[in-house]
């Protein structure tokens, strides 16, 4: 996602996200790494009106049950992980103020339960919208 010259790039293996400096495309440049609490990714962001919007999910991949990729894509996620007791995750939506674009400043928080928000769309304005693994909701795939 790019905004006002800066890239901010979503990771997986890292758990965080990168801020780099692209205003000048020959010579992008790293300013700034967000990191996310433990156990935590952020794959997917969305940036507009100098806000950032960033989701926390569970690193599944650091899970040993998805150390087969295959089980990501050929089972429901929620069947996979629904025995999960211990939480050491944090599932949510992170908004930062990006008005000073190389310093994300995390401004609010909302916290949810289950694995966290898979994806998200925010185009300005008042909403944004999430698609969720919440505990208890039933997914079906057909």
């Amino acid at each position: 996602m790019v905004h006002r010259g800066f890239a901010y790039i979503g990771h997986m293996v890292s758990q965080g996200f990168s801020v780099v400096d692209v205003r000048d495309p020959t010579r992008p440049t790293t300013v700034n790494y967000i990191a996310a609490p433990p156990g935590t990714w952020n794959v997917h962001l969305q940036a507009h009106d100098d806000l950032l919007l960033v989701i926390n999910a569970r690193d599944l991949f650091a899970d040993a049950r998805f150390a087969d990729e295959k089980v990501y894509y050929t089972r429901s996620v929620g069947d996979t992980v629904s025995d999960v007791q211990d939480k050491g995750w944090s599932a949510g939506l992170r908004i930062f103020d990006i008005s000073t674009p190389a310093q994300p400043r995390e401004i609010s928080f909302l916290s949810l339960n289950g694995i966290g928000i898979h994806r998200i769309w925010y185009v300005g304005g008042r909403w944004a919208y999430v698609s969720a693994l919440i505990d208890g909701l039933p997914t079906t795939s057909s």
